[in-house]
């Protein structure tokens, strides 16, 4: 029966699944993971904005992710880096809408769901806008098929063929935009990107055409869903007042990740970009140790400085990769005569992606055996054992990770970059 949650959650997986698999295809095949990852991120706000205006969360959030790929690509049309716009503007229409969302009076939402999303608790109504943005999308790319192969396969071949390039990315630009809006509930602005991206490119090897790779990447993208788009909860609250406190925590998080982008694009050209991001993996994994200490807290005062700390950091480990990978291409283009375009990027993201969907199962499993209480009721008084467990993977082991990053970079990357440059 369509009243049983699992029935909708079936519905609603293959609903996205429709929509991101062919849509998923492009993105892989044109090289624009970063594009869809940063236009998944602004949607943030276009539900932030919806929730103030009390429109529909799925027309919000169409309007500010087509906003935002629109101006993406009329930017980077004028001479504008791509990489550098993608993370300005995505980052800082993630902060504003979670600024905007922790300030809304009178509302309440559970805006872990919006992040990581919440494929279980899909109502007859979400079913119904993502039916019919997937069937909007699917009919896009039915009917423009041809001509978006041509145009991803040589815009030469296109333009002499009658096809205008430029509006078959638009066609492709608004159907990443529905898609991002109807697979919130699904999966959550936060792995959007993984889920258009990780079933094409798992499906790639396994086809021989491009309709072939579309049909494998909705499945794998539908049995996907069950394995990561239920992932989010709430156990943070219980160290720092609620979740109400950690919602305006994260906003102080990415508004120091958007803040500190010109000075770690200071410190890539002064200190060297190996140096630069070695020195922010540093900083994360000082700032998380001294929050260890902190918590638990009530107030939200020192937690705000923590988050903010953390949120600069972060905008060494988000942006300065992206920089280097120009200096990839260059260096492997002087030692082989190829440049290995797209291995860099596939690498970074689809490590980034699968984090991103582990680490809450792997912080459900620490949290279970150290005895945690799931409620749906109101909060748990949790037991002493259960917040040191949390307090731990939130910080200490968080930052080991940054740790071994760092001797990873010193004593691997380093030498292997220095070699292909002296090669070269």
């Amino acid at each position: 029966m369509l009243d049983d949650f699992m029935t909708r959650a079936t519905l609603a997986g293959i609903g996205v699944a429709v929509a991101a698999a062919p849509l998923g295809s492009f993105v892989v095949w044109r090289r624009m993971a970063y594009f869809g990852d940063a236009t998944a991120h602004a949607a943030i706000l276009g539900v932030a904005l919806s929730l103030a205006l009390q429109v529909s969360i799925f027309a919000g959030a169409v309007a500010v992710a087509l906003a935002m790929a629109l101006t993406v690509t009329a930017l980077s049309g004028r001479g504008y880096a791509m990489d550098t716009l993608l993370g300005v503007l995505a980052h800082s229409a993630l902060a504003f809408g979670l600024v905007a969302v922790s300030f809304l009076s009178g509302i309440r939402i559970d805006l872990m769901a919006y992040l990581f999303g919440d494929i279980l608790a899909v109502s007859r109504g979400d079913l119904a806008v993502i039916w019919g943005g997937a069937a909007l999308v699917a009919g896009l790319i039915a009917w423009r098929w041809s001509a978006l192969l041509t145009a991803t396969l040589n815009e030469e071949l296109a333009w002499a063929s009658g096809i205008d390039p430029k509006r078959e990315q638009l066609v492709l630009t608004l159907s990443l935009a529905i898609t991002v809006a109807v697979a919130i509930k699904v999966v959550g602005v936060l792995l959007i990107a993984a889920m258009l991206i990780i079933p094409a490119a798992a499906a790639r090897p396994l086809s021989r055409t491009p309709e072939g790779m579309a049909l494998i990447a909705a499945g794998l993208k539908f049995a996907a869903d069950y394995l990561i788009g239920d992932s989010a909860g709430g156990p943070l609250g219980g160290l720092i007042g609620g979740l109400g406190v950690f919602s305006a925590l994260f906003a102080m998080f990415i508004l120091g990740a958007v803040a500190s982008q010109a000075f770690w694009a200071w410190a890539s050209l002064r200190w060297g970009k190996l140096t630069a991001l070695a020195a922010g993996l540093v900083l994360y994994a000082l700032v998380l140790g001294a929050t260890y200490f902190v918590l638990p807290a009530e107030g939200a005062g020192l937690m705000a400085l923590m988050f903010f700390g953390a949120g600069i950091a972060n905008g060494a480990y988000q942006q300065i990769p992206w920089a280097m990978y120009p200096d990839h291409m260059d260096i492997t283009r002087d030692a082989s005569g190829e440049a290995l375009e797209g291995g860099f990027a596939a690498v970074w993201l689809f490590g980034q992606k699968v984090s991103n969907a582990l680490g809450p199962a792997l912080l459900g499993i620490i949290l279970a055996g150290a005895g945690w209480q799931e409620s749906t009721g109101g909060r748990v008084d949790q037991s002493p054992e259960a917040l040191e467990a949390l307090r731990r993977a939130m910080t200490i082991w968080p930052a080991g990770f940054f740790l071994v990053a760092l001797v990873g970079l010193v004593l691997i990357y380093r030498p292997v970059a220095r070699g292909l440059h002296d090669h070269s």
